[in-house]
């Protein structure tokens, strides 16, 4: 059950707005990569603070509320129970769009204990383009939204939502030191340790059926350049291969995203203002010599000092990831130093 949303108490409807260049979009465990807009926090039951004050150590679990909203009254207890189960692990904050007095006054009357916040509720609802109540928002460790859920939930369903989220594969973009050795976050069975357990042995030639005969899916404004439309994905849930990644973009009527111009690689590099660490379409269909998976000719390259090294934890590095302005070289079955893939599709 969900409430429309009125602005304070002039009561306005907001417009429902579908889908823009800013709205998330996720589809069978795969979001488009977004930020969480900042918005500033006035505390009821604990300090001030900002969302992205909020970020940082911890993932952050924000329900968005009122308190004349009943499904939103409804959310409570179950958001309760949850706090107590994973507020070591999770950062929580409700965050009210009431008028000045209700939110104090429910909090007050029901003793809540996790912490409460009031928001400017034209700003929130513009920023994260509501038109109903309750809203849940999970954001990750680096600030980016990995799941919305609007209506709400049970105490069931709000324990998975947060299960799952907890189980996301982290983004890799802070990753330093050398590159290709130990992973900073271990895929799973990977010791920390080099050397103590090595990663399943990978396929020695990954593999592409490109099909640019497929229906395209292109999501509406998805940045286009030249001849193409673009939309960068990450996880939700476990990673992809290589060959998972294209197969995605080809399921949708496209294909990883093949860079073969400076001025495309500039585009990319812009596209990519996270700085993740991206699957693109290319790899050694042969084992030998690398190629893009739509067979355009491989003239353009920008490869990072040192690479291609096929030198990563148990060797055979077939395909290639953006790193995030250079290429690298990978594994076809690395899941630990990557957090998404670019598609591409053709005009």
């Amino acid at each position: 059950m969900v409430e429309m949303i009125k602005h304070g108490m002039r009561k306005a409807w907001l417009k429902i707005v579908l889908l823009c260049v800013a709205c998330i979009i996720c589809t069978s465990g795969l979001c488009l990569a977004k930020i969480a807009p900042d918005e500033v926090l006035t505390g009821i039951n604990t300090a001030n603070t900002t969302i992205n004050g909020l970020v940082g150590e911890k993932p952050v679990y924000i329900n968005f509320w009122a308190s004349w909203c009943d499904p939103c009254v409804g959310e409570m207890r179950a958001i309760a129970a949850m706090y107590q189960k994973y507020g070591d692990r999770v950062r929580f904050a409700a965050v009210s769009i009431d008028d000045e007095a209700g939110a104090p006054a429910f909090v007050r009357s029901n003793g809540l204990t996790f912490p409460v916040y009031m928001g400017d509720s034209q700003k929130i609802s513009t920023d994260y383009q509501m038109d109903a109540i309750p809203r849940s928002v999970f954001i990750g460790t680096d600030g980016n939204i990995l799941e919305e859920h609007v209506g709400a939930m049970t105490e069931q369903e709000l324990d998975r939502f947060l299960a799952r989220n907890l189980t996301a594969p982290k983004p890799k973009t802070d990753v330093t030191g050398p590159r290709n050795s130990t992973p900073m976050d271990p895929a799973p069975g990977v010791d920390r340790q080099p050397g103590t357990q090595e990663p399943p042995a990978p396929r020695n030639t990954p593999q592409s059926n490109y099909s640019p005969a497929a229906e395209k899916q292109i999501p509406e404004n998805a940045p286009h350049w030249g001849n193409s439309s673009y939309a960068i994905y990450t996880y939700n849930g476990d990673s992809f291969t290589w060959e998972q990644a294209e197969q995605y973009c080809e399921n949708m009527g496209g294909h990883l995203v093949t860079i073969t111009s400076p001025q495309e690689q500039a585009f990319i590099e812009q596209l990519n203002s996270d700085h993740r660490r991206l699957w693109i379409g290319a790899h050694r269909p042969d084992g030998t010599y690398f190629a893009w998976v739509t067979g355009e000719p491989w003239s353009y390259t920008n490869w990072d000092e040192g690479e291609p090294s096929n030198k990563g934890v148990g060797g055979y590095e077939n395909c290639v990831v953006l790193w995030p302005r250079k290429w690298n070289d990978l594994r076809n079955d690395n899941s630990w130093e990557q957090s998404g893939f670019i598609c591409e599709w053709d005009d």
